[in-house]
Formats: structure tokens, C-alpha cells, sequence
């Protein structure tokens, strides 16, 4: 199992210069907390800069729209801190 770079409180504008970073020491699994300011726009422009070499996820997913969105955003996992049912079933049809 690959070690996950946890992006917590990541602003947009620092999103692509820390992926750069963490993708250079060999962190190849990303995940931005979804309670960062605007998180979708800075999954969007990892996955736009790193595309196929990057694993991009969101953490602190709470809820199935929260799924949505990741999914929504280019984001390929989620993170979640408990195990509710709506959550885990969205996820798992995420593909």
C-alpha cells in the first residue's frame, strides 16, 4: 500500500508547486482535504499538471454528494475519517 500525501488546508495557487514536490520524492498517492479552500479547483489543477502519473483522492469525505464531487473534480479516491454506509456504497460505484 503506497503512502498518501495528506494536502490539508492547500490553497489553489500552493496546489501544483507541493504536487511538483511530492511527485519529484516519489509520492505518487495525493489527497486534498475537502476542507481546504476551494479543494475541487486545487484536485483539478494537480490532476491537470500530473495526470496519469498521480493517484488523486479527497480527505475528510463525509458524505455520498461529497463522493460526487471528488469524482466530479478528478479525483480517483476518498479518504473518509468514519465508515457511513452511503458513503462507502457511493464510493464503491465510483469504479
Amino acid at each position: 500500500m503506497p503512502l498518501v500525501a495528506m494536502l490539508r488546508g492547500i490553497t489553489p495557487r500552493e496546489a501544483v508547486p507541493v504536487a511538483d514536490i511530492l511527485m519529484d520524492a516519489g509520492f505518487y498517492f495525493l489527497a486534498v482535504t475537502i476542507n481546504s479552500p476551494a479543494w475541487e479547483s486545487s484536485l483539478g489543477k494537480i490532476k491537470a499538471r500530473h495526470s496519469a502519473a498521480v493517484l488523486l483522492g479527497a480527505g475528510t469525505v463525509l458524505s455520498a454528494n461529497e463522493v460526487t464531487r471528488v469524482q466530479a473534480a478528478g479525483g480517483q479516491a476518498v479518504i473518509s475519517p468514519n465508515t457511513q454506509a452511503a458513503v462507502m456504497e457511493r464510493n464503491k460505484n465510483m469504479g
